[in-house]
């Protein structure tokens, strides 16, 4: 690998299932706030709705094990993004913010044009993603390439 690109496939990991579990989780106990019931059609649409955020959340948990995409990043902030349903893979520039911990790295990108997904997009690498050596290459190039403002 050299020391100034990183190439790296990254599918779903532990933590992430985890992040998503919690988060669904954190949706589902929104339904304890629900108004006591006093109607039939009250109570169908309180278990309509548990249905469909449960139904949600464990589609999006079921698509995750088919999840995967490479990336491919210098010490520029310059970039590709190629997902597993993309033919060709999407340039793009690191943005301004990005946060660096041990746990994960978040950071947003830029594509460079506008009508590929939308301009700007938030990625999180999580730690279990890679191996511990691509990990913190991932870290350094997040830490030292210059930001670019959007």
């Amino acid at each position: 690998m050299d020391a100034q690109h990183l190439n790296i496939r990254v599918v779903a990991s532990f933590q992430q299932r985890l992040a998503w579990l919690v988060l669904g989780a954190v949706c589902l106990t929104s339904m304890l706030a629900w108004p006591p019931v006093v109607n039939h059609f009250e109570l169908a649409m309180f278990w309509l709705s548990c249905f469909f955020l449960c139904s949600f959340f464990g589609w999006q948990l079921w698509q995750l094990q088919f999840w995967q995409c490479q990336l491919m990043l210098n010490m520029d902030g310059q970039g590709k993004l190629r997902r597993h349903s993309d033919s060709e893979p999407l340039e793009f520039e690191l943005a301004s913010r990005r946060w660096v911990t041990p746990l994960a790295c978040c950071f947003y990108i830029r594509f460079h044009h506008k009508s590929q997904r939308g301009g700007k997009q938030l990625i999180i690498i999580w730690q279990d993603m890679l191996p511990t050596k691509q990990y913190r290459h991932l870290s350094r190039i997040l830490i030292n390439s210059k930001p670019i403002n959007i």
